[in-house]
């Protein structure tokens, strides 16, 4: 679980299975530690949320199937709430276009429930310029790749962290 870009808390099960321990570090957060030096399972971004974020790209893998199952039920969810448009303003452990495929996939089938807004965040510190030229070269702003439902699935441009440094 995550509160903001600053805290999040792992589970014990959360800590074996990723084989987390006192040894574990990740520049620029904290992963607390209690008066034994067993981690609590509360990480904190103090320069940086890399640990909360690198954690995340750590979790479970889903299959191809797993992933259109998991993003269907998920818009499911949210147009339950009355949610009918989101923005993904990128961010930490989502490289474009990998972790993009699902809903490009449902936007070109016409099964998306939601109208999704992307950006993009490149994700390595000093090759950000290479990311966007790679992007501004394979994509097109505001092309709306969902054809059946006016701005479906659109990409807007660069998420909120332009450079690396700036995070």
């Amino acid at each position: 679980m995550t509160y903001l870009y600053g805290k999040a808390f792992l589970n014990k099960k959360g800590i074996e299975v990723l084989g987390y321990n006192k040894n574990t570090k990740y520049e620029g957060s904290l992963l607390e530690q209690d008066s034994n030096g067993n981690l609590t399972g509360l990480m904190y971004a103090k320069e940086t949320p890399k640990a909360i974020y690198m954690t995340m790209g750590l979790t479970t893998k889903l299959t191809p199937e797993e992933r259109i199952n998991s993003s269907i039920q998920f818009n499911h969810e949210l147009n339950r709430f009355g949610l009918t448009s989101v923005i993904d303003l990128a961010g930490g452990s989502q490289n474009f276009p990998a972790d993009y495929v699902t809903s490009l996939d449902l936007a070109k089938q016409n099964k998306l429930s939601l109208r999704i807004s992307y950006y993009l965040f490149a994700q390595q510190k000093g090759k950000e310029l290479q990311d966007y030229e790679k992007w501004v070269a394979e994509t097109k702003i505001n092309k709306n790749d969902n054809l059946i439902v006016a701005n479906g699935y659109v990409e807007e441009g660069a998420g909120e962290n332009i450079v690396a440094s700036a995070n």
